[in-house]
């Protein structure tokens, strides 16, 4: 099990940050995750966070995966895709996408969360990663607010080896 949220202290170098609200450019992963404690004492085997902000998968199986992105800005669409890449393949796959629009009319900073989850097969080696799709966000980087994180619920043979 793992579930990764934000340490402000751990961001206060990075990139100026106002009550945890950052920007992110567009098809730039979000990395300003952190373990949560209960994580951190969770005993290995485990996902791990990279520094770039990819959770890698150390063990194959079925794992519920879920991530959370809150969005403060004036546009009327919010939307993210998690990615999955591996060194053993080519290219990224995208295995959930979470997409909102609110419309106004004033231009106007718009508090929305986008959250999307999904039981997904992993192999070893995975690295997953939120992306903002549709240009440039302000996200709300609290641990309450934002988040990723995955669950094993089982061990798996991968599916394509019996093809």
């Amino acid at each position: 099990m793992a579930d990764f949220q934000l340490s402000l202290d751990l961001i206060g170098f990075k990139m100026k940050i106002r009550n945890g609200l950052i920007r992110v450019s567009h098809g730039a992963p979000h990395d300003v995750w952190y373990p949560s404690q209960w994580t951190i004492s969770s005993p290995p085997p485990r996902p791990t966070l990279t520094h770039s902000g990819h959770v890698r998968v150390h063990h194959t199986g079925v794992y519920l995966v879920y991530a959370q992105i809150y969005y403060l800005d004036s546009h009327d669409v919010i939307s993210w895709v998690l990615h999955r890449t591996n060194p053993e393949s080519d290219g990224r796959d995208t295995l959930l996408q979470c997409a909102q629009s609110s419309h106004s009319t004033e231009v106007l900073d718009k508090p929305n969360s986008c959250f999307s989850a999904s039981a997904l097969f992993l192999r070893a080696g995975d690295r997953l990663a939120v992306r903002n799709t549709g240009g440039d966000r302000h996200s709300l980087m609290q641990p309450e607010k934002s988040f990723i994180g995955l669950i094993k619920l089982a061990d798996a043979e991968d599916p394509a080896q019996d093809l």
